[in-house]
């Protein structure tokens, strides 16, 4: 919960204009509430999107990639460094 908040003021501090914090935290806040009723009418839109563009190959074939062999092996993990 302690990130939540961390991330949350780095947030409106750079939603900030001239020094008016109660309006960035108003738009912050407003946008989060706006996001949970559409969540909760329309399900989550990022696992709607994840079904809509990834097709039966799993999204490679957007990359020009046919094969999952053909990845290199340290695109496999990117945050993991090479195997």
């Amino acid at each position: 919960m302690a990130l939540y908040f961390h991330l949350r003021e780095r947030f409106i501090q750079r939603l900030m204009k001239d020094g008016k914090k109660a309006v960035a935290v108003k738009i912050f806040d407003e946008s989060l509430e706006l996001l949970k009723r559409e969540i909760n009418l329309y399900g989550s839109p990022i696992s709607k999107a994840t079904k809509e563009t990834k097709g039966r190959d799993g999204g490679f074939s957007r990359r020009g990639i046919t094969d999952k062999n053909q990845i290199p092996k340290g695109k496999l993990n990117p945050g993991k460094g090479p195997s």
